[in-house]
């Protein structure tokens, strides 16, 4: 009898750790020194380096080579998003780029030097809602709203062997508590394979405040923000072809955002948005929208092509970032 029992309790163990265990996978990105998990029961997750014959961009009708531009020319190494009933939906990216001096691992600084960064950073976005995220590393956090695109961003910053390394969530509604649990969850699964070998003489405190430049080329060459260009296409085009959810999304406990009024109204403006329910892991994939999106289709309905001209004109400096923001939701028809 005890030894049924014994077992029984074993089986119950099982059963309950079972979900909390399977679901969460492991991407390690080639070309970078991270590996993150995500729930891809739930969560669409492409890298540069599952593109090939991936079976879930087919399931959502975008091309492979449409979603490697939008990486390689956003030095993104991760596009993963979840859609909900409502067609509302979250998008994490995960970009890197090299930092030239000799700031080489951001978790060797103090808890206040990381501050100042983060200062630093959030006037770059224009938000005070800035802070210190200490796990086993330390981050930048930010969250702010990105009225170029009408996102709502919460950003995690960190430089590991002389790279910048961004993770941007970005979504079209606030966050709710449970998107910003995950959203830890997701940040504490992290790991970086760490160089030991690369030297780095860290600046005390005082120094850092006498010569701010040590800071400078982190924020200056530090990816922050919203993805531009070819995905905002993308996603305007899928929210153009598919009808619009009758279902509502219901928010808990929305936190407020350190904004100025003006985002409600702007935020209201966005297209419609994708129904589809949620990715679960025994799912019908026939339930999923199917119409093909190609680059043509990018092209030919929402400028994409143009848009990739107008990016190429303000990487060059020939116009401004405000004459670029106009003209991409023109072409986007925002």
């Amino acid at each position: 009898m005890k030894r049924s029992i014994s077992i029984l309790l074993v089986i119950l163990v099982v059963c309950l750790t079972f979900p909390l265990t399977t679901y969460a996978k492991t991407y390690t990105m080639s070309d970078t020194d991270i590996s993150i998990s995500v729930d891809d029961s739930s969560w669409y997750v492409f890298t540069r380096d599952n593109l090939q014959n991936n079976s879930e961009l087919k399931e959502l009708g975008i091309e492979s080579n449409v979603m490697r531009d939008i990486l390689e020319n956003n030095m993104a190494y991760m596009d993963a998003f979840v859609f909900y009933e409502d067609g509302d939906y979250v998008e994490l990216l995960i970009r890197k780029t090299k930092i030239e001096n000799s700031f080489t691992n951001l978790s060797n600084y103090s808890y206040e030097q990381v501050l100042e960064l983060a200062e630093a950073f959030g006037e770059r976005q224009n938000t005070k809602n800035y802070s210190v995220y200490e796990n086993q590393y330390k981050f930048v956090r930010l969250e702010y709203f990105d009225s170029s695109c009408d996102y709502y961003i919460c950003e995690f910053i960190t430089i590991v062997n002389k790279d910048n390394y961004t993770l941007t969530f970005q979504s079209p509604s606030s966050f709710t508590d449970g998107e910003l649990d995950e959203i830890q969850n997701i940040v504490d699964s992290i790991k970086f394979d760490i160089d030991s070998s690369i030297e780095e003489l860290i600046p005390t405190a005082s120094e850092v405040q006498s010569a701010p430049s040590v800071f400078e080329q982190a924020v200056e060459t530090g990816i922050t923000g919203a993805i531009s260009g070819g995905l905002l296409a993308i996603m305007a085009l899928l929210f153009r072809k598919i009808k619009k959810a009758s279902k509502t999304k219901k928010k808990d406990n929305v936190p407020e955002l350190n904004e100025s009024p003006e985002i409600e109204s702007t935020n209201q403006e966005m297209p419609e948005k994708l129904e589809c329910q949620q990715k679960t892991r025994n799912e019908d994939k026939t339930n999923y929208p199917q119409e093909s999106i190609s680059l043509k289709d990018v092209a030919d309905d929402k400028g994409f092509e143009d848009i990739k001209k107008y990016k190429e004109l303000l990487d060059l400096g020939i116009i401004t970032q405000e004459e670029f923001d106009t003209k991409k939701k023109e072409l986007l028809g925002l």
